[in-house]
């Protein structure tokens, strides 16, 4: 077999050596090319989810910054009103609220109580619930938000503006040198601060308002729970009544009567008139 020249040879290691080289290159740019792709996609995932966490923050702070007025109102029927408000009582003592209006009126046949309570609005549906569920019998419930947001922001706007006239007003005052220029200014600050003092009144009206909630509770006996109780106290349960309405008809006579005490000097001259002419 013939030898092949070690010219040959070499050369020909050289052209092995280089096209390896290409390959390995291209192979490189391959892989930063999937690289690059890779880290653009990664990159657009990591923008979107930041868009939608920022969305998210976004409707959290509009949520935050809505200033809502809570009012609610439940009627239903019981047959203790003593029972049922002292339960009210409890509960909202419980929800750290406070008894803002407490009216019972009660007669032989029905018993009527109306509870105004004030608690916080993180406390609106628990109270409203639990009351609702521990009812008698249907219940009439009714809640109303109000969102007053606009009318605060234009408050605190106002309120604002008012501040920096004060200001500006009280700047002016150091400076003026006559005293008619000292009365003007000192009218328009008195203005302003009235101004003031009105519209920190509504912040606060507002501020009452929107921290707590009202809810106004309306309890009622049945008729035929009240006649049925009355019926089962019997003779003396009636006898009573029938005094204790004798002597409140006695008493209001006694005070019709008192109210005609201007008229007493007119009859006495009357009647001496009378007797004079007789004789």
């Amino acid at each position: 077999m013939a030898v092949m020249p070690a010219k040959f040879v070499f050369m020909k290691k050289r052209l092995i050596y280089c096209f390896g080289i290409v390959l390995l290159l291209g192979a490189c740019q391959q892989n930063e090319k999937m690289y690059n792709l890779s880290e653009k996609e990664s990159d657009e995932v990591n923008a979107s989810q930041m868009e939608g966490q920022t969305n998210v923050h976004k409707k959290s702070a509009l949520t935050e910054n809505l200033k809502l007025i809570k009012n609610g109102e439940l009627s239903f029927q019981v047959n203790d009103i003593d029972k049922a408000s002292s339960k009210i009582r409890e509960l909202t003592a419980e929800l750290n609220g406070y008894i803002s209006k407490d009216y019972t009126t009660a007669n032989e046949r029905s018993s009527f109580s109306v509870i105004e309570i004030r608690l916080p609005n993180e406390n609106f549906d628990s109270f409203m619930n639990y009351a609702q569920k521990n009812a008698n019998g249907e219940v009439e419930r009714k809640v109303e938000v109000k969102d007053v947001t606009k009318e605060y922001v234009d408050f605190e706007l106002r309120l604002n503006a008012a501040k920096k006239a004060q200001e500006r007003y009280l700047e002016l005052l150091k400076k003026a040198n006559k005293v008619e220029e000292m009365l003007q200014v000192e009218q328009k600050l008195q203005q302003v601060l009235a101004e003031i003092e009105s519209i920190e009144g509504q912040i606060r009206f507002y501020n009452d308002k929107i921290s707590l909630s009202t809810i106004t509770v309306e309890m009622r006996t049945k008729d035929d729970v009240v006649a049925q109780d009355n019926a089962e106290k019997g003779f003396w349960f009636d006898l009573k009544n029938a005094f204790k309405r004798g002597w409140n008809l006695i008493l209001g006579l006694i005070v019709a009567l008192t109210h005609l005490w201007v008229l007493i000097p007119f009859i006495a001259l009357g009647i001496y008139w009378y007797k004079k002419k007789k004789a």
